[in-house]
């Protein structure tokens, strides 16, 4: 996916305990154009976003916007609501330098 240009406002992360891929659902915004979409990013790119998430918000967190859910198998789901964050924007073209971003769409 091409990440110029590009804003994300996030509103969900999640990520199960033996995957090494994030789901990030959220508002990508291009110019005048708003769209409701799902991003998949690796775990270093999650640790990333979430220094970014920290350097825009003094008063971030995670502990306070995380919960867990067990699934099969002893499997856990982390679940972030960065709703719960001020400024939930990102420039999507600050994660895409350790790897590619890959966009889901309906």
């Amino acid at each position: 996916m091409s990440t110029e240009g590009k804003t994300f406002d996030i509103n969900t992360i999640l990520f199960e305990s033996n995957d090494d891929l994030v789901l990030v659902k959220g508002i990508i915004n291009q110019g005048c154009m708003n769209y409701v979409s799902d991003i998949t990013i690796s775990m270093s790119q999650l640790n990333e976003l979430i220094n970014l998430l920290k350097r825009q918000n003094s008063d971030f967190d995670l502990e306070k916007i995380m919960t867990t859910e067990k699934m099969y198998e002893n499997e856990i789901l982390y679940i972030i609501d960065s709703t719960q964050v001020k400024n939930n924007r990102i420039i999507l073209s600050e994660l895409s330098n350790q790897a590619s971003i890959k966009q889901l769409r309906a």
